[in-house]
């Protein structure tokens, strides 16, 4: 399952996230390639509360089962990818919002399909079992990263855990 939809942020959104991104100090780096990442939490700005909304929405018409885990902003500095990979086994559904098409390059590849990325577009898929990646980009390629729980496994894990 791939799913792609249009508009779901506007350009003034996607502008003020990047912004938000590019003036905080809260940013981490992390893996080999030096992603950086600011995770956005629920008693934020309300903007973020509105795009969780969004989210929320987005995702329970997929599966209705299926809440966010956790949202983030990702910055893959110029020149920087991310190699082909599953999401952990926890994890059903991954979805990513582009807030910058501004360069060559920076495709997400799902299952071998590529993915232009589009300023507002949000791509969903089945990260768990669907390999991707993303290719290198020209210039620096913001987006938001988010990942979904199922109830099914919350469910799961509990019982284990007693």
């Amino acid at each position: 399952m791939i799913i792609e939809k249009q508009n779901f942020l506007s350009n003034e959104e996607c502008n003020f996230c990047i912004e938000y991104f590019e003036t905080s100090n809260n940013k981490l780096i992390f893996q080999k390639n030096y992603l950086v990442n600011l995770e956005f939490n629920n008693d934020d700005l309300d903007i973020f509360k509105i795009i969780k909304k969004r989210l929320t929405l987005h995702i329970n018409n997929i599966d209705k089962d299926s809440f966010i885990n956790y949202s983030e902003i990702v910055k893959y500095p110029i020149g920087n990818n991310k190699g082909e990979h599953l999401d952990h086994s926890y994890h059903p559904y991954t979805s990513i919002i582009y807030l910058n098409d501004n360069f060559t390059g920076g495709e997400t590849v799902v299952n071998n399909q590529i993915i232009k990325p589009e300023k507002g577009k949000v791509l969903t898929f089945n990260g768990r079992e669907l390999l991707h990646k993303v290719n290198k980009a020209t210039k620096d390629r913001y987006t938001i990263s988010t990942w979904y729980k199922g109830k099914k496994w919350a469910t799961l894990k509990n019982k284990n855990i007693k």
